[in-house]
Order: structure tokens, then sequence, then C-alpha cells
């Protein structure tokens, strides 16, 4: 009896052992508590910000997107009168190269008018021929600024062209529609028409239908 009392008491190696082992589950019993909250911890978002900072970046962008609003509105207003400047320009310049395209024919005129003036001479003929180059060197200027009489005399009448403000009926050869007369010049000037010419036109022919009265069976 006495010697089983013996085996079941633990020796000092066997003490040392199970203590290690005690030790062993506590720390592995801790580090589990321990280390769920570690993981809690890092899985924690950081805290969100405070009502008075998100009020505070929201004002941030607004002020940087109205600055932007600003600017490009500048920029359209800017570009707006840079381009009604150069739009006034260009009409200024186009009209002065034309008025002074037509100096030379104002010229033209005055110097003819003083040498009537001066010579006190009767004849016509030198005043026509004054004017007739005159004239000539109008149509010139008119044509470089690329203003062109409408050909209407001969031509079949074009509405798009010609204002029929006369009718005559279709003599000779001539056929009906046609433009037999030119009342007004008209012009264009490149393909839009300045004003239509004024022209007579051309009746269709009618014929005489001569209407027989039957006669009277006897």
């Amino acid at each position: 009896m006495a010697r089983s009392k013996k085996a079941e008491q633990p020796t000092g190696e066997d003490s040392h052992i199970h203590a290690a082992e005690s030790g062993r589950t506590e720390e592995s019993q801790d580090s589990a508590v321990n280390g769920g909250d570690g993981d809690i911890s890092a899985e924690q978002e950081a805290p969100e910000a405070s009502v008075e900072e998100q009020l505070a970046t929201a004002a941030q962008e607004a002020e940087t997107y109205k600055d932007r609003f600003l600017r490009a509105r500048a920029d359209l207003e800017n570009y707006r009168k840079r381009s009604a400047q150069f739009i006034t320009e260009g009409v200024r310049d186009g009209q002065r190269q034309t008025f002074e395209a037509i100096l030379p024919v104002i010229d033209n005129l005055e110097r003819a008018v003083d040498y009537q003036e001066q010579h006190k001479t009767d004849s016509v003929e030198d005043l026509l021929t004054g004017v007739r180059m005159t004239l000539w060197q109008l149509r010139e200027v008119l044509e470089r600024q690329e203003v062109k009489r409408i050909e209407a005399l001969g031509e079949p009448f074009d509405p798009r062209y010609h204002e029929a403000v006369e009718v005559q009926p279709a003599e000779g050869d001539v056929e009906a529609d046609t433009v037999v007369g030119e009342i007004q010049t008209g012009y264009l000037f490149g393909d839009v028409v300045l004003r239509p010419a004024k022209v007579r036109v051309a009746q269709p022919r009618q014929t005489a239908a001569t209407d027989e009265e039957p006669t009277e069976a006897t």
C-alpha cells in the first residue's frame, strides 16, 4: 500500500512539465482573447469626419466650382466681344475698300463738270464721251467687287433674276416667255441678287379662232 502511494506522488520533473503545460494553456487562451481584440481593432475604420468638417469641405468645393464658372463666363464674354469686333472691323474694311474704288469715278465726274463750266462748251458729244468713260470705269469697279449685271434681254424669263413689269405679244421668231425689253438693269453680288432686272416679257401667241355659222340645208 505504501508503494502505490509513492507511485502516485509526482516527481519534481513531472511537476515542472505540468507547470509548463499549464502556462502554455493559459498563454494560448490569453493570446486567443488578445488576438481577437487585435483583429477587431485593425478592421475598425477611421472615425468619420464631423459635420463641421464636411460642411467646410463642401463649401471649399463650391467655391472652387464658382471660381471656375466665373472664369469660363468671363472667357466666353471676351470671346463674344472679340468676335463682334472682328466682324465689325471686317465689314468696315470691306466698305472702306469699296468707297476707295468709287472715289476715282467721282473724280472723273467732277472733272467732266469742271471742263464744261470752264470752257463753256455746248458740245453734247464731249460731255457724252466723258459720261461714257466714267460709266465704264464705274462698271469695272463694281465687277472687281463681284457686282455684275444680270443678263436679261433675249434670255428666257427667270423669276429668280427677272421681274416682269410689262408684257407684249410675241412677234416673229420670238418664243413666249422671252425677255424682249429691259426697263431697269438688275445686279448680282456674287450669287446673291442685289435687285432683279425689271423686264418686258413676250406673251404666248393667241391663235384667232374663226367661228363659222352652220349653213342651213335647203
